[in-house]
């Protein structure tokens, strides 16, 4: 993997915990997908975001509340996990972070995965998109896409609006 980087978006207790009514349909099934693809970069080169209530939100229901079980890496990921390469949000977008945007700009193409594919991955990618960042997301290692009626047409519109966006895991080398 070259010049290049991952943000592995939302992989939180909470939207993996199907007791949760954050709970995204589908996530436990990328799990394995995404360490794998992890295993491909270099540490130093693998980014997360945690998303978290901003501390003026009055709707506690959702939870993710800094340092609580749902805001947490999921396990499986964790050990990946550093004070420098995660990085809280509470936005969809993950390149509203300013300091991970930086980052960001020394490498030729930047991968996206994780939750949700029709929320902060999509809105990761728009801006990636404005931001005129290559970018590629990891069509397999995403999942969530409840407001685009099924995977299918969460790909196509990534095709329409982003073009030659896509790669499958397999496909990384």
């Amino acid at each position: 993997m070259n010049n290049s980087a991952i943000i592995v978006t939302d992989m939180q207790k909470g939207f993996l915990d199907p007791a949760n009514s954050w709970y995204t349909h589908g996530s436990e099934l990328i799990v394995d997908t995404i360490s794998m693809v992890c295993s491909k970069f270099p540490k130093d080169r693998i980014f997360f975001s945690a998303f978290v209530n901003h501390p003026s939100d009055d709707n506690k229901s959702k939870k993710f509340l800094t340092g609580s079980t749902e805001a947490e890496i999921i396990d499986q990921l964790k050990h990946l996990v550093t004070k420098d390469n995660l990085f809280q949000k509470n936005t969809y977008s993950v390149l509203k972070i300013e300091e991970l945007h930086d980052k960001l700009k020394s490498f030729d193409t930047v991968y996206i995965c994780g939750l949700e594919g029709d929320a902060c991955v999509l809105f990761s990618s728009a801006e990636a998109y404005d931001l005129f960042i290559n970018f590629k997301v990891i069509e397999d290692a995403v999942a969530g896409f409840d407001a685009f009626g099924g995977r299918g047409q969460f790909m196509e519109f990534y095709r329409k609006h982003f073009g030659d966006c896509l790669i499958n895991s397999a496909d990384l080398k």
